[in-house]
């Protein structure tokens, strides 16, 4: 069984310019369709950069308020009247006994605050992993404007699908692209509808 290729720096000459040929771009010059290639190139190298990125956890208060109590729980056994080797170790690498009651009380604070205020836990912001194919996607229809020519997508009534040059030349870069990277069809096509009104916005 052949390997299917990956993560590769520059897409083949032969599949840039069969993009080339089912959109009708003007890549008739060798420098305008190295231009096409190398574009075409980069975005799907960004495509792999961002899908990569997975979305991190939203840290809940639950898992706020355990670390906290770790936390304190560490902190306690280094005061000045606990015994022990935990204590000792810390004691002895000359750690100030008012420091840590002054950390206790900042993380007894901080603990009070995310109970009585849990709206104050901002979540994670979304990261570029969620958000891959739709910078992927916004970068193909910007290649439009770079080198004058116009994607299609639309339903075909009678093969009851969507289809296109769009869905033609993403077909042909599947291979270069993550798995399960490209939304169904019918989807790409209310993406694709979204995003040129933003672009003529």
């Amino acid at each position: 069984m052949q390997q299917r290729p990956r993560q590769v720096r520059e897409l083949p000459t032969r599949l840039a310019d069969e993009i080339a040929t089912i959109v009708g771009a003007r890549t008739n010059q060798p420098d305008e369709r190295k231009k096409f290639r190398k574009y075409l190139s980069s975005i799907v190298r960004e495509a792999w950069r961002g899908h990569a990125v997975r979305p991190r956890k939203v840290p809940r208060q639950g898992d706020v308020t355990k670390y906290l109590d770790k936390l304190l729980l560490d902190l306690n056994a280094l005061l000045p009247e606990k015994t022990g080797e935990i204590a000792g170790a810390f004691l002895a690498a000359g750690i100030v006994p008012d420091a840590i009651e002054d950390w206790i009380e900042k993380v007894e604070r901080a603990r009070f605050n995310l109970t009585e205020n849990p709206e104050t836990m901002l979540p994670t912001r979304a990261t570029r992993g969620k958000h891959a194919f739709s910078n992927f996607l916004m970068r193909f229809l910007v290649a439009e404007i770079i080198f004058g020519f116009h994607w299609t997508i639309g339903w075909n009534e009678h093969r009851r699908r969507v289809q296109g040059s769009l869905i033609d030349a993403l077909d042909a870069l599947a291979d270069y692209l993550p798995d399960n990277f490209i939304p169904n069809h019918r989807t790409l096509r209310g993406l694709v509808s979204k995003m040129r009104e933003k672009l003529v916005a």
